[in-house]
């Protein structure tokens, strides 16, 4: 009988438990409970011509709204209407979403998602790829042995890597302004017609 209950317990223990991977999505997306994430970043774009780097911010909201910068463009969403600013050209284009792109941002605020995504350890318990699906590439994460911390994420498509370090995650409880994109002045184009 003890060696039952044992047995139930070892299975439960290893069915069930948290890896790493599972308790930093459950703490920071815990971070969003009330308002959004604000995400600063350094980008790393490595294809077999050539190699740039910029730096970035994303914060998005419980309702994912999201405002995406990255070196001279800034990307604002509400689902609906999609504005890309070039800083370069002074050029604003409204259009309708790129739901791929969305998607493959937005997966990553999906907790349950996020928790339900294939993984797999590669190299140790700490590095984890993450297959999504068709239209959202894999991807992997890797954290720190010493503290847990994220250290990067590894975004794979066939041609490229993508990847995000120096990633800090906080909070965010600003105004919602910040979803919305005017540039007086600008050129404007709009491809919703």
């Amino acid at each position: 009988m003890f060696l039952k209950r044992l047995l139930v317990c070892i299975l439960v223990t290893v069915c069930f438990s948290e890896d790493h991977f599972d308790e930093w999505v459950n703490t920071y997306l815990a971070q969003s409970d009330s308002g959004g994430l604000e995400i600063e970043l350094s980008h790393w774009f490595i294809t077999p011509i050539d190699t740039s780097e910029a730096h970035g911010r994303l914060i998005v909201s419980q309702d994912k709204k999201f405002r995406f910068e990255m070196g001279y463009k800034t990307i604002v969403s509400d689902g609906v209407v999609w504005k890309t600013y070039d800083e370069r050209s002074n050029r604003l284009i409204t259009q309708f979403p790129d739901t791929t792109f969305e998607n493959t941002i937005l997966v990553w605020f999906d907790k349950e998602k996020l928790l339900g995504v294939k993984r797999e350890n590669i190299n140790s318990k700490w590095d984890f790829r993450l297959s999504f699906s068709n239209k959202i590439p894999d991807a992997e994460i890797h954290f720190s042995p010493k503290d847990g911390s994220l250290i990067w994420i590894d975004v794979l498509d066939k041609e490229y890597i993508q990847r995000l370090y120096d990633i800090t995650i906080k909070q965010y409880s600003g105004d919602i302004e910040v979803f919305q994109l005017e540039i007086p002045g600008a050129f404007e184009i709009d491809l919703r017609e």
